[in-house]
């Protein structure tokens, strides 16, 4: 049966940071993108901030050359004009079964999907504004790039206008490393409040505050400014819920810890997501969190995507089983790739270990599996003894200790690389067969 809620289909990136062409499918449910630092994750976090939340709406135009495409510059330096000018180009198809086709979301007006049919969806460009060509002519040809003219504009797919407070797509961005504590605490100390005690302990809890915060206030005894004139309190600042906070074993929880923090902070967003939210974006959300702590989260996030897009950013292992490995997208130059074609077994081996070492094999250049710690500690010296000249760490071969059953499971994966399995007696029978 097909969904009645939206998603976010696919997005295609131009001139954006790392990125420049850059396209990416994403599934209608949960999406667990992974990827070794700086292959672009957060920019394609960042790149459905600036199309959904309309971010750099209101930015100095300075910014933009931070945000170019590096190799898109060089191109304009070695041969610059009007034409080579480096731009940036988002785009997001939604998938809105609930709108009519004559929405003013649907039509042709986009360019760097790889599509031509008409589809659903928002652009955002940041571009040279052509009125100003003539005028500035020379200065473009001698190879300056005027940021300073440049225009971001946001459109719909059918050539209308984009505003993010109108959008058909409600979207939340999670960013736990970035929201301020204190606003996300205040939150959840209110939440806490308001859903533990009935309204009329609640009301009463209320008055008895503010009564004994003047009486307490009398008692300082402050003198009269003048004749006319004497401090009291404010009324609308004796409330009791905006100076709550709770402890544990007489610690405020938001002095804590920053993992006890992140935890919370998810949470209370995920909550508010719960009735208005169709697509969530949450960054690294293992940041910071135990062991324990990480597995809580991970139950929260299972709980909370049901009928959402969840788009999850990641570096942990446990997060990438646990969520489901047919969930994955794996992003390694300048490529999207699906695993949500693996085999059924494989997914569900890896979802039942509470730790395993499948992201180092995933992202891993090149990987030789041993079966045991002998053979995991060994192995540098053996190689080094071998290969003199070199290492296992300056060639980029990564060691992965495991049973010959998990290895079983891992060899399924392999969808981008040949991997051989080495043995102590195969690399000193036969130095050759080493990756190079």
């Amino acid at each position: 049966m097909r969904k009645t809620w939206g998603s976010i289909k696919q997005i295609a990136i131009h001139g954006y940071k790392k990125f420049k062409n850059f396209q990416l499918t994403f599934h209608d449910g949960l999406n667990v993108i992974i990827g070794e630092n700086e292959s672009g994750k957060t920019t394609v976090i960042q790149a459905v901030n600036i199309a959904l939340n309309q971010w750099y709406r209101t930015a100095d135009k300075s910014i933009i050359e931070e945000l170019i495409n590096r190799e898109l510059l060089s191109e304009f330096y070695a041969v610059p004009s009007v034409d080579t000018l480096p731009r940036i180009v988002i785009e997001i198809e939604f998938d809105l079964s609930n709108l009519p086709a004559q929405s003013d979301y649907y039509g042709k007006e986009y360019e760097v999907l790889d599509s031509r049919d008409e589809l659903f969806g928002v652009s955002f460009q940041c571009k040279f504004n052509d009125e100003y060509a003539q005028s500035l002519l020379p200065n473009i040809n001698n190879g300056l790039v005027p940021f300073e003219y440049y225009d971001f504009s946001w459109k719909t797919f059918g050539g209308g206008p984009f505003l993010s407070l109108k959008s058909p797509l409600k979207y939340l961005s999670i960013n736990t490393s970035e929201q301020a504590a204190s606003t996300s605490f205040n939150y959840y100390n209110k939440r806490i409040f308001y859903n533990t005690y009935s309204d009329s302990d609640k009301l009463k809890s209320k008055n008895d505050f503010r009564d004994q915060v003047k009486g307490a206030f009398g008692a300082v005894a402050l003198d009269d400014i003048d004749a006319d004139k004497r401090f009291a309190v404010d009324n609308k600042r004796i409330i009791l819920e905006n100076v709550l906070a709770i402890t544990e074993n007489g610690i405020a929880l938001e002095n804590k810890g920053k993992g006890r923090e992140n935890l919370i902070k998810t949470q209370i967003a995920l909550d508010k997501a719960k009735e208005r939210t169709e697509v969530i974006t949450l960054e690294e959300p293992e940041n910071h969190l135990s062991h324990t702590t990480l597995r809580k989260m991970i139950n929260d996030i299972r709980e909370s995507h049901e009928n959402k897009q969840l788009i999850v950013t990641t570096h942990n292992s446990l997060i990438v089983t646990s969520l489901g490995l047919k969930n994955v997208i794996w992003i390694n130059n300048n490529r999207g790739t699906s695993l949500a074609d693996i085999p059924e077994t494989a997914a569900n081996y890896f979802a039942k270990l509470d730790n395993s070492n499948l992201l180092q094999f995933l992202l891993a250049e090149k990987a030789i599996l041993v079966e045991g710690a002998t053979e995991y500690l060994l192995l540098p010296e053996l190689y080094k003894a071998i290969y003199p000249d070199s290492s296992l760490l300056a060639d980029k071969i990564d060691i992965i200790s495991c049973t010959v059953f998990h290895t079983n499971n891992i060899l399924k994966l392999q969808k981008r690389r040949i991997i051989r399995l080495l043995s102590l007696r195969t690399m000193t029978s036969n130095p050759k067969t080493l990756p190079t």
